[in-house]
């Protein structure tokens, strides 16, 4: 009985481990506000918003504003599910997009502009950061900007 007590308390002690391991990892991706560690990983779990495969990718955390705005160019995907899937909402008027957010965006927005009918918009506040994204269907460029709250 006691060689069970010994094996049953190991085993809770290695699955209690490895549960908080991965809960502290976890947590240094979604805290993490620079641009070199973990970033798409970041931009997922602060948005909401799933990230495919990119081709390009620009990044800037201002530590004065506490923002983080991110640009990707991806790689060709199903624009539909893509659209369904992270549950953007069409862009009915560019007055919709909050002018605060688009002087974050290092990218060229000129697309957004250009191509309205092809734009699409999420934006929401979670506990930590309030954020805003943008996806261009046509050209595959997407924009966030996490302003955070702390």
């Amino acid at each position: 009985m006691k060689t069970f007590a010994t094996i049953l308390l190991v085993l809770i002690s290695f699955v209690a481990l490895l549960f908080f391991g991965f809960k502290t990892f976890v947590t240094s991706i979604k805290d993490n506000r620079g641009c070199e560690f973990a970033n798409i990983d970041n931009i997922e779990i602060n948005v909401g918003i799933d990230i495919p495969k990119i081709e390009n990718s620009e990044c800037y955390y201002d530590s004065i504003q506490k923002v983080k705005s991110v640009y990707f160019k991806f790689q060709k995907l199903d624009v539909q599910d893509y659209i369904a899937k992270n549950k953007f909402e069409k862009l009915e008027d560019l007055v919709d997009l909050e002018p605060e957010s688009l002087q974050y965006f290092l990218a060229d927005v000129s697309s957004i502009t250009e191509n309205p009918n092809s734009i699409y918009i999420k934006s929401g506040n979670r506990k930590n950061n309030t954020h805003f994204a943008v996806y261009n269907a046509l050209t595959n460029e997407f924009w966030a900007v996490v302003h955070f709250k702390d």
